[in-house]
């Protein structure tokens, strides 16, 4: 709990970097912010403790964040939030999926990125189901159930 507290406190100051309460999910509002020395620092202590992290990124940022692991991205637990999100084509999906096995895609619609997330990456690799979680956001709710736009 002190941890989490403390990489709060860190994290919050981070310009590029917002977490939404816990030290487990973050943003990073430009790609290159994954190249900053909080952000590798978040990685080498969520593999070292087998943390699983939500992160709020493009395709372009798992590559880097997985990078910045002790293994590459082999052992980390990456939720690669409303996965597709910066218009990721399903073959990218794929090859991220391939090359890291602890990377899991979560489906929520988002601003930008509502349900064409869910059309357009869960049929990417129906022998693996396992590794896509269904959640929702805040806001991507509408009366009724989620949004189809």
């Amino acid at each position: 709990m002190l941890a989490s507290a403390c990489a709060l406190a860190v994290l919050s100051g981070v310009a590029g970097l917002a977490t939404a309460g816990d030290l487990g999910e973050f943003h990073l509002y430009d790609s290159g912010n994954a190249n900053g020395p909080v952000a590798r620092k978040l990685m080498v202590l969520a593999e070292d403790k087998d943390l699983a992290v939500l992160a709020h990124v493009d395709d372009a940022a798992v590559d880097l964040l997985m990078a910045h692991t002790p293994s590459r991205g082999g052992k980390l637990r990456l939720i690669w939030a409303h996965t597709g999100i910066g218009d990721a084509s399903v073959a990218r999906v794929d090859a991220l999926l391939a090359r890291y096995p602890g990377l899991m895609g979560e489906l929520s619609s988002a601003p930008g990125s509502p349900a064409k997330a869910v059309r357009r990456v869960a049929p990417a690799d129906p022998e693996i189901p396992e590794r896509f979680l269904v959640g929702s956001t805040p806001g991507s709710m509408a009366a009724g159930g989620l949004t189809t736009t």
